[in-house]
């Protein structure tokens, strides 16, 4: 079993960096990320927490009514490579 911290309002990169730092030091094993207002692109906001802290898993809620699914697998795929296979 996983457990993941989920940042109630996210509002900038730093601060969902921020959630994942706590996150591993207090020994969750992730964070889960979900588009917002202030934060559109869950895929890309994994990418950049994960660039910033090692050790946690990322896991990325996303729509898949809008765009179409290949270029949604595309963008994961790519994510999941730059973070070392953590992507969720």
């Amino acid at each position: 079993m996983r457990f993941l911290l989920e940042h109630p309002d996210p509002r900038s990169l730093d601060g969902l960096a921020r959630s994942a730092e706590a996150a591993r030091r207090a020994g969750i094993d992730g964070v889960l990320l979900r588009s917002s207002a202030s934060l559109p692109a869950a895929l890309v906001a994994a990418a950049a927490v994960a660039a910033r802290v090692d050790e946690v898993l990322v896991a990325a809620e996303v729509e898949v009514g809008h765009r179409h699914p290949v270029e949604i697998a595309e963008e994961a795929a790519v994510v999941d490579l730059a973070s070392g296979g953590r992507l969720v």
